[in-house]
């Protein structure tokens, strides 16, 4: 299941975002869940808190969860966060697809 992510993902859309994703998740039971961050433009700390969230649901369920094209600031929080410990990352089309 591809989740693109658009815009901003801040305290302000974070809850309702992540609410989504969980239906989707739920609904579809796909095998693996990639998080695209190509047309977000901005993301504070709750963004990761947004990616943990739905790593516990795939790994409840047992699925794979990974992140695709980071960029910038967003790359470098995610980075310093230590989420590669955690969360699989396509750093380039072929692994995307």
């Amino acid at each position: 299941m591809w989740v693109e992510l658009i815009g901003e993902l801040d305290h302000h859309t974070a809850k309702g975002i992540g609410e989504k994703i969980d239906l989707e998740i739920l609904m579809r039971r796909p095998r693996e869940v990639c998080i695209d961050f190509d047309k977000l433009e901005f993301m504070d700390s709750s963004g990761l808190a947004v990616i943990m969230g739905r790593r516990r649901l795939c790994q409840q369920n047992g699925m794979s969860i990974s992140v695709a094209n980071l960029h910038g600031s967003i790359r470098k929080v995610l980075m310093m966060s230590g989420l590669q410990k955690y969360v699989k990352i396509k750093e380039n089309s072929y692994e995307i697809y």
